[in-house]
């Protein structure tokens, strides 16, 4: 049981080292499952913060074929990408921003206390 979990850590952080590698700005604390997507077209154009986490399923775009674009998408600190959830290029997602599994077009940000 030790094993496997001592094996799932170090794939998940070889392949964090790997989109790292190929141009992404991902903390070193943040979790992405292996189910989520992240656009590798523009992989420069991917920031993601610390803390924050992507669920199986998550789609993060940083560029948009049709209309010719590559934008930087942005997701904060300490933030929840549920299942499914869309995040379209050129998006600002705040710190401490939960997003369900829905089309994000627009930016979010947070509520301040």
């Amino acid at each position: 049981m030790k094993l496997k979990l001592v094996l799932r850590d170090w794939m998940i952080q070889l392949r964090l080292a790997y989109l790292r590698r190929s141009g992404m700005k991902i903390a070193c604390s943040a979790r992405i499952s292996f189910g989520a997507f992240l656009d590798k077209t523009n992989p420069s154009g991917i920031h993601i913060g610390e803390e924050s986490f992507l669920a199986k399923g998550a789609l993060i775009l940083s560029h948009d074929f049709v209309r010719g674009r590559h934008a930087d998408t942005y997701i904060g600190k300490r933030c929840f990408i549920g299942v499914n959830a869309i995040i379209m290029p050129g998006i600002t997602i705040g710190d401490e921003v939960v997003v369900g599994g829905d089309i994000v077009e627009s930016g979010v940000w947070a509520v301040s206390a």
